[in-house]
């Protein structure tokens, strides 16, 4: 327990971590022998944020089929009516079909990663474990690798499908009216600027939580190790007052994490309706 009772977090600010494209990087280098199951799935998101937006523009274009109607003129609408719920019913299929493919393919690498990983500390010396906290290491496996789970099985193909929807969009509102549209543009960078200031500190946040987390397993694997020592002893307040240490410190994070999402994300997405109120203005 000596090393847990001398362990500072900065202690560990001087490793050099892994920037985004690094980690990107990493996954695709496992994911190479999905690639094709990578692809198709992009191309399928993307042919339904195409589909989306030919719905959307139908859809508009509908509503004004129904002004003129209620204004007595003779203008068909059935067309109009099934071209748009068949762009929405394509696009829905694509973006199932897509997302499954892509979740089931990062899975597939994400389990190459849990492997390598396993027989990696399996030929790692025994002066490793002297130097790195139990818990660290659990976390790194466990932890870690289920927020890249999350990441690239849920979020990168929201993240991906958003991306394509994006650009059709600016791309057709450029196309439709260029002086609106780079208006339009221009209302969306506040919300970019924004997300681009905060980044560092939520990954810094992050990392901190993931820090704090790993010492809880690290000091519990010890304790309930040591439990017959500690109840030999009769030290349970001690532990106990350890324990509490780092569990607090982790709350103490948990909240800053909590507290910056309370005011930027309703932040960020008053700046991502900004758009809007300046089409309608």
């Amino acid at each position: 327990m000596a090393f847990l009772e001398s362990y500072k977090p900065e202690d560990f600010k001087d490793r050099r971590r892994a920037s985004g494209p690094e980690i990107y990087a990493f996954f695709f280098r496992y994911a190479r022998p999905y690639r094709f199951k990578f692809i198709f799935p992009l191309f399928g998101l993307a042919l339904a944020g195409i589909a989306g937006v030919a719905g959307a523009w139908g859809l508009g274009r509908l509503v004004e089929i129904f002004v003129e109607l209620r204004r007595g003129e003779e203008v068909a609408w059935k067309p109009w009516a099934i071209a748009v719920l068949a762009f929405e019913f394509i696009a829905v299929i694509l973006m199932y079909t897509a997302r499954r493919g892509l979740a089931g393919s990062a899975t597939k690498a994400l389990r190459d990663i849990r492997a390598d990983l396993f027989s990696k500390i399996t030929q790692l010396p025994l002066s490793y474990y002297d130097r790195e906290p139990l818990g660290r290491i659990v976390t790194r496996i466990t932890h870690d690798v289920e927020g890249l789970d999350d990441f690239f099985t849920g979020t990168f193909a929201r993240l991906t499908s958003s991306t394509f929807n994006l650009v059709i969009v600016l791309t057709s509102m450029l196309v439709t009216d260029l002086k609106l549209g780079f208006f339009l543009c221009l209302a969306t960078l506040p919300a970019l600027f924004l997300t681009q200031g905060i980044k560092n500190r939520v990954r810094h946040l992050n990392r901190e939580m993931a820090r704090s987390s790993s010492m809880i397993n690290a000091q519990l694997s010890e304790f309930l190790n040591g439990l017959p020592v500690i109840r030999s002893f009769g030290i349970e307040n001690w532990s106990q007052e350890i324990f509490d240490e780092r569990v607090n410190r982790h709350l103490d994070w948990s909240l800053q994490f909590n507290e910056l999402n309370s005011w930027s994300r309703p932040l960020i997405l008053f700046f991502c309706y900004l758009p809007l109120v300046v089409l309608l203005g």
